[in-house]
């Protein structure tokens, strides 16, 4: 064992250049990997607080069981939908079972 430890301290003397380099590729490489984490956490963060906004949404309105049809002329006369677009609106909403609502007042209202 004695005779590892003599030449593992005899390399290091006669290339302690290298180590030194060794050492600081390493601590360069943890270092770039903690701040990428970090960064990524950073942008998850703001996209979740801000993800309101950026969807353009201020009421999210889910159902577990089919929508019924009184609520469902009540949101398409809400939304000022015409005859054309009131089947595709029904069709998304009784598929998704979830949809969301441009204003704040409609939902007061329910």
């Amino acid at each position: 064992m004695t005779f590892v430890i003599r030449m593992a301290l005899r390399e290091i003397r006669a290339s302690w250049r290298r180590l030194l380099f060794f050492f600081i590729c390493i601590a360069i490489g943890v270092g770039s990997i903690v701040a990428l984490r970090s960064l990524i956490q950073s942008v998850r963060v703001a996209l979740a607080g801000e993800a309101r906004t950026l969807l353009g949404a201020d009421v999210i309105v889910t159902t577990n069981r089919p929508w019924p049809e009184p609520v469902l002329d009540r949101l398409a006369t809400h939304l000022k939908l015409t005859p054309q677009e009131k089947p595709g609106l029904f069709k998304q909403l009784q598929e998704a079972k979830s949809r969301e609502i441009e204003a704040v007042a409609f939902a007061t209202s329910v």
